[in-house]
């Protein structure tokens, strides 16, 4: 089937091996299917960040659709199934406040625990408890301690091994307090956001930010646009974002690999000007290591 409409950036990727998954019971199935046919596993949250190849026929993709929750106190579970945005809505409704700030921000629950999303000095890592997973190794489900994740800027315990799938998160949140208005700060943020970047066809920041630099000089978004690099190359069918230079955007008839040309033409110039190699936020699926060597 085409995943065209499950991923932001509209590649039309094929997979013959699709499922959604509406039960983590359901995951000892397709595993043991993946490992009868030989292929690679890889789950597909909103696809709002990730680059997908045109042919994924080596993959078996999972969806996670469930979207349970269970309130204790200031604690939440909720299955990574639930769309991001609107389990900040629900924890509003339960005056717990805190997840606010990361208001807009595409995914569901899975892909931004795996991401360790962050908005300006706020990552996902500070509010959360608990993260409940699958071990592929023994087929078990086990409740890992958010310190046992290590989670920094770039990396993360889940993106070193391939041995664990999150199948939901326990928060830990704040009770609403006299004076905050977190329905404010979220329409605020809202509204700059729709401002400020792309809704669609789009992975959103396509590379990291700079960690040596300090201030603005850090920020990715702006050493692209300092290349003035707009009328320097030629492609139809994807864009540097006008508003924000580190975010590409395509048509609907945008390849894959016309993507990975613009990154890898960016990075180049990048190490030439500022003798800074980037690395790509923006997950990369289903392409040879010498296709992408130049973004990892």
């Amino acid at each position: 089937m085409s995943l065209k409409n499950k991923n932001w950036l509209k590649m039309n990727s094929v997979c013959n091996n699709y499922y959604e998954i509406f039960n983590k019971s359901e995951l000892k199935k397709y595993l043991l299917l993946a490992k009868k046919k030989k292929l690679k596993l890889f789950i597909l949250g909103e696809g709002s960040n990730v680059l997908l190849s045109e042919d994924l026929n080596q993959y078996l993709i999972l969806k996670f659709s469930n979207k349970n929750y269970q309130i204790n106190d200031n604690q939440i579970y909720v299955d990574s199934g639930f769309i991001f945005d609107e389990f900040i809505e629900l924890t509003l409704q339960h005056n717990l406040i805190g997840l606010e700030h990361f208001s807009l921000i595409p995914g569901n629950i899975g892909g931004i625990t795996f991401m360790n999303i962050h908005y300006k000095d706020k990552f996902i890592s500070n509010y959360i408890k608990f993260i409940h997973v699958f071990k592929i190794s023994n087929l078990s489900f086990l409740k890992l301690n958010v310190n046992e994740i290590n989670y920094s800027y770039t990396d993360n315990f889940f993106k070193k091994t391939n041995d664990f799938i999150i199948t939901g998160v326990t928060f830990e949140l704040k009770k609403g307090i006299h004076n905050y208005n977190p329905l404010s700060i979220r329409k605020s943020i809202i509204e700059n956001r729709k401002l400020r970047y792309p809704n669609s066809n789009t992975c959103g920041c396509f590379f990291y930010n700079i960690d040596k630099f300090e201030g603005k000089e850090k920020s990715m978004g702006y050493q692209i646009e300092k290349l003035n690099i707009d009328n320097l190359f030629n492609f139809n069918n994807v864009k540097l974002f006008k508003n924000h230079k580190n975010m590409f955007v395509t048509n609907d008839n945008c390849k894959s690999s016309e993507i990975l040309e613009l990154a890898i033409f960016i990075s180049k110039l990048l190490v030439k000007k500022i003798n800074y190699h980037p690395k790509a936020e923006c997950r990369l699926i289903g392409f040879d290591d010498n296709e992408i060597s130049d973004l990892v």
